[in-house]
Order: C-alpha cells, then sequence, then structure tokens
C-alpha cells in the first residue's frame, strides 16, 4: 500500500491559502491543500466560517 507523505496541510483554497500553498511549494515543501468546494472561489473569510 501507498500512502502520500505532506509536510503541509493548508485548509482553505482561498486568497490566503493560495498563496501559502505557492510560497510552502517554492520553498520545496510538500503541501496539499484541502477545500470543502473550490479552489479560489471564495474569499479566505469565507472557510472561517
Amino acid at each position: 500500500m501507498t500512502s502520500a507523505v505532506f509536510d503541509v496541510a493548508v485548509i482553505c483554497g482561498g486568497l490566503h491559502g493560495l498563496s501559502a500553498v505557492l510560497h510552502l511549494g517554492r520553498a520545496g515543501k510538500r503541501v496539499i491543500m484541502l477545500e470543502r468546494a473550490w479552489v479560489g472561489r471564495h474569499a479566505s473569510r469565507a472557510c472561517a466560517r
């Protein structure tokens, strides 16, 4: 069985989440983003509710 290993999990794909994933990825981290609906569709504040 193969399992994925990540360094960081980012919850919410709003503006701040996407920026975090971009910068962490550029820094060489293995990142996974968890989003309830569509990535980039809602503002970061909508995920905080």
